[in-house]
């Protein structure tokens, strides 16, 4: 049975200011992760939003 789950790392990560925790929690979906280096076990569903802002150059990440 296949997993739910991906581990990814940070590569790149676009500033954004006051707003960089709102921007991680709201729209990446992302509960731990901020900074460049940062690990996090995320799911399906937001994987697929990494993939969106990815191709949008606001974040850069590979599967760890």
């Amino acid at each position: 049975m296949k997993k739910n789950v991906t581990r990814i790392r940070i590569t790149f990560i676009k500033d954004h200011g006051k707003g960089h925790e709102l921007f991680c929690d709201k729209t990446l979906m992302l509960r731990t992760a901020r900074e460049v280096g940062d690990e996090e076990n995320v799911n399906n569903y937001v994987l697929c939003q990494l993939k969106r802002h990815k191709r949008f150059g606001e974040i850069d990440f590979v599967k760890a």
